[in-house]
């Protein structure tokens, strides 16, 4: 499974940052950010993590039209 040129979207600045940092953390979070760069750098080459700010994923979704709409 060697995907190229996807583009993953967060919507946390701080995860995006910490995967780009380089610093080794101990706490859970960490060992996350640890997980995910390895898969970044063996199983998505040339992709790329960007943050997108969480009222943008909201009008995208509603575009797409994944809203619910109760009755």
């Amino acid at each position: 499974m060697h995907l190229d040129s996807i583009d993953f979207e967060v919507d946390s600045k701080t995860t995006k940052d910490t995967l780009y940092s380089g610093r080794e953390d101990i706490i859970e979070f960490g060992n996350i950010i640890t997980a995910s760069r390895s898969l970044l750098s063996s199983k998505f080459t040339n992709s790329r993590v960007e943050f997108i700010r969480q009222q943008v994923n909201v009008v995208a979704h509603t575009l797409a039209g994944g809203s619910h709409i109760s009755h």
